[in-house]
């Protein structure tokens, strides 16, 4: 006993978004580590979380920010609950005030899961329809082409076939200019 630590865990979806607001409120909480990830939480398939569970020992403690920042599916987070649990952690969950260790807090846990859930499913129908309807328009997505979608390389082309090519003075086929 006493070689207790307590582990912060910090996961945004993208590169782009910050972990500042769940840094700030994961080392006011005191936590020893802060472990950090860019990464869907869709799945438990991640590099740190992995790298968390390796690390965790019994009578240790998981801080999260908000008990979605751990995973984004039912299953996939009771599921590290439970293993939690079986390993003798504990999990805190700072915003959500759930506590893993009481049947009714696990319940709350679970509660407040499935609606984060649902958020992320709601997302994603929203994001596809938008697309469906952006599509509709007249909009096109991916990458652009190469020549049709830069007019100055596609006026240049076609200069290029009404020219027979571009032939030096000697006749020679030339190597087309870069665009």
């Amino acid at each position: 006993m006493g070689t207790e630590k307590i582990f912060g865990y910090a996961r945004v979806s993208t590169e782009d978004q910050d972990l500042s607001l769940q840094i700030a409120a994961l080392e006011k909480f005191g936590v020893d580590h802060i472990i950090e990830e860019h990464a869907s939480g869709k799945t438990m398939d991640r590099k740190q979380i992995k790298m968390l569970f390796k690390v965790l020992r019994s009578g240790d403690t998981v801080v999260v920010w908000k008990l979605d920042r751990l995973g984004r599916t039912l299953i996939g987070v009771v599921s590290a609950i439970e293993e939690f649990e079986a390993q003798g952690i504990s999990l805190v969950s700072i915003t959500d005030g759930f506590d893993a260790r009481t049947p009714m807090g696990r319940a709350m846990m679970q509660i407040s899961l499935v609606f984060a859930e649902l958020e992320r499913n709601l997302i994603s129908e929203r994001t596809k329809a938008g697309m469906a309807a952006r599509k509709a328009e007249g909009q096109v997505f991916g990458r652009k082409h190469s020549i049709r979608d830069f007019p100055k390389r596609l006026d240049a082309l076609r200069r290029l076939h009404a020219d027979n090519g571009l032939k030096g003075s000697d006749g020679v086929l030339m190597v087309s200019p870069k665009w």
